[in-house]
């Protein structure tokens, strides 16, 4: 496999270091696929209950792109576009997250860098994903990081697959969640037929022998359906998808893990974007995840969220 591609200063290089920050949260390993119209980021967690992707549009997020196939011989902008399927996967490798993302957050604000040259040469005999940073000057700042070839990741799920669906600007989101606990691992978000929607948390109490050191805390809060760009939750005419739990007063709820939550609506919330969010007609009981995307022209991020 054979690539380079080369991202500007400013607020690309700003976009491109947050979102492997953010999946840095997610996973230990960040896998770089290649497509032939985008570059995709993507993380894994441990326990494989959290995916996460990012995706950079390779006519407008990147300065330059190319793509070798197997041959040798090199793809132009008009032979990528002439493919079928350009978001078919060259191919994907895996790193070690923490070596990368320090790279990225130490020149995310140095004024002197140029542009950021990123490429990949297997025919050479070192395997290493080589990373510039071209300054001013004449000066190159050069990183040599050991990879995995590994499988891309085949995403089956989106947000129009499912009836329930809402959408929410980040800032909201991320302004809601500075109420909650930091010791809170999961947010119940439980949409109401009164047009509301309750967040909740909740903090079991923490003791050392017979001392109370934390008590336990449970938070929520009540936001208008009115502070929400959009809730389309649907039901059908014998009422299955509602939850038992919530089959008295009509509502349904969703559990969301905290920690990818915040990861979430923090990258969200630092490209200005809008939440999508969708969940299946049985939340409580489907095998199906949670699916979480926004994107501008730019950039794609999507997470599911299994609970």
């Amino acid at each position: 496999m054979k690539f380079s591609f080369t991202i500007a200063t400013g607020t690309r290089l700003r976009d491109w270091s947050r979102s492997i920050a953010a999946l840095s949260r997610v996973s230990d390993y960040i896998q770089i696929e290649i497509r032939r119209d985008a570059v995709v980021l993507n993380a894994l967690n441990n326990t494989k209950s959290a995916f996460a992707s990012v995706e950079f549009d390779a006519q407008e997020f990147l300065d330059s792109y190319m793509v070798w196939k197997e041959n040798g011989e090199q793809e132009n902008s008009d032979q990528r576009r002439e493919e079928t399927d350009q978001s078919a996967p060259v191919g994907a490798i895996k790193l070690f997250t923490k070596l990368f993302v320090t790279i990225f957050r130490r020149h995310e604000k140095d004024g002197t860098i140029e542009k950021c040259e990123i490429s990949l040469d297997e025919s050479l005999p070192e395997y290493r994903l080589v990373v510039r940073m071209v300054c001013y000057y004449g000066i190159t700042k050069v990183y040599n990081l050991v990879y995995e070839r590994t499988r891309p990741f085949k995403v089956l799920h989106s947000v129009n697959d499912y009836p329930n669906s809402f959408s929410v600007h980040s800032r909201l989101l991320k302004d809601l969640l500075e109420h909650t606990s930091a010791r809170a691992e999961e947010l119940c978000m439980k949409f109401q037929v009164d047009d509301h929607v309750v967040l909740s948390s909740f903090t079991e109490g923490v003791m050392l022998q017979r001392e109370i050191l934390k008590q336990p805390l449970q938070t929520s809060i009540v936001v208008p359906a009115a502070d929400f760009e959009d809730i389309l939750i649907a039901f059908d005419e014998n009422n299955t998808n509602r939850q038992s739990e919530d089959s008295e007063d009509g509502s349904v709820s969703i559990v969301l893990p905290l920690r990818e939550f915040r990861v979430l609506i923090s990258l969200a919330e630092s490209l200005h974007a809008v939440l999508v969010g969708a969940f299946p007609a049985c939340p409580s009981t489907s095998a199906q995840p949670i699916v979480l995307e926004f994107k501008n022209d730019i950039v794609r991020t999507k997470f599911l969220l299994f609970t």
